[in-house]
């Protein structure tokens, strides 16, 4: 199940109905021979609001298995990661079997985790239903647990057979989970096209109005994001170079999750990284010279929401970040904007600047 090359990462599939994506997956899967059986993983959420609509054009003769889980991200540590194998095993599932993945960034990374190590890798399938796993957390052939607190801390590079995408799951979505999912677009545009950031940078009741429909606008901003983030990873799979751009906001963001996790007040993913590319612009402005922060800040502002920052502080955030998996020999590598549109990685970054950043916005 590992990469070995560029070739093995495929991009998303769309489906513009349900019952076009329950197609796509039978024709995927030869219309069921040789597969012993399918199961769902999904959590209590989409278990209910997404699961029926599934099952509702399944097209194989036995209905999947289901194992379902608490919704959040405690439930993508080792601990669970392990009761769910354990799970797997009792219901029979064997090396002909597929795992369905169906659900957000937590689900998506779980699946893929538990598919690839599960009797040596079984064959898996990625249905998102957040906005923020149909754009980012699905797409990379990357799974990952949290370890101690620290975010993604374990996890392996992996390839699902499918990851199959139908933006009407996002009427299913409350606002909350539809702004965590903008903050990664955010950045996908802010790193590479100008042109995506002007189209998503307009009101935000507009882009937000439009995601909840799931409307013709969201499926062009969804497919974007989607065409970056694939183009990305399929030229650096491994993590050697190019990708790193995608961590533009993570550094920081990935600190802000775990240090909020640790004072029992979790946010949401989108949340932190609007706060990480907060900081990482003002980090910016002095080493790569951006000079539109301000502009660029006004709009992942009016994203955010409030945090408590009372509830943590800065040394707890600088203790997290050395967990960052970014980080060579004792130095944190930032990814950073250059102009909007373009970004430059393995910027170096001291402490004592960091901190400064942190302090505007605390």
């Amino acid at each position: 199940m590992f990469i070995q090359d560029q070739t093995a990462i495929s991009p998303p599939e769309f489906s513009d109905s349900i019952g076009e994506l329950c197609e796509l997956l039978y024709r995927r899967f030869s219309e069921g021979r040789d597969v012993s059986s399918f199961v769902v993983l999904a959590d209590e959420h989409t278990a209910l609001l997404c699961l029926p609509l599934l099952l509702e054009h399944w097209k194989f003769p036995e209905p999947p298995l289901l194992i379902q889980q608490p919704a959040g991200e405690g439930g993508k540590d080792w601990a669970n990661a392990s009761k769910l194998l354990v799970r797997l095993s009792q219901l029979g599932v064997d090396r002909s079997s597929v795992l369905i993945a169906l659900g957000g960034g937590v689900t998506t990374d779980l699946g893929g985790f538990l598919a690839s190590v599960y009797m040596r890798g079984i064959r898996f399938v990625l249905l998102p239903t957040s906005l923020l796993a149909m754009v980012d957390a699905s797409i990379g052939s990357k799974s990952g647990l949290d370890v101690g607190g620290a975010k993604n801390l374990a996890g392996l590079f992996c390839r699902p057979e499918l990851i199959g995408i139908w933006p009407g799951f996002l009427k299913t979505l409350p606002e909350s989970e539809v702004q965590q999912g903008v903050a990664e677009m955010l950045k996908h545009a802010l790193i590479a096209s100008k042109a995506h950031w002007e189209s998503l940078s307009v009101a935000k009741q507009k882009v937000m109005s439009e995601f909840l429909k799931a409307g013709p606008d969201a499926l062009a901003w969804i497919r974007e994001s989607a065409r970056i983030k694939h183009e990305i990873v399929l030229a650096d799979p491994l993590e050697h170079g190019r990708r790193a751009l995608l961590n533009f906001g993570h550094t920081v963001g990935h600190a802000v999750e775990s240090a909020f996790m640790e004072a029992s007040k979790p946010i949401g993913h989108g949340q932190a990284v609007l706060f990480g590319m907060r900081v990482e612009l003002i980090l910016a402005e002095s080493l790569t010279g951006f000079d539109r922060g301000r502009e660029v800040d006004a709009v992942l502002s009016d994203w955010s929401e409030p945090l408590d920052l009372g509830s943590i502080s800065i040394d707890r955030l600088l203790h997290w970040m050395r967990f960052d998996k970014k980080r060579l020999r004792g130095s944190l590598k930032f990814s950073l904007p250059v102009n909007i549109g373009e970004a430059i990685s393995g910027v170096e970054c001291s402490e004592l600047e960091l901190r400064s950043a942190l302090e505007r916005l605390w």
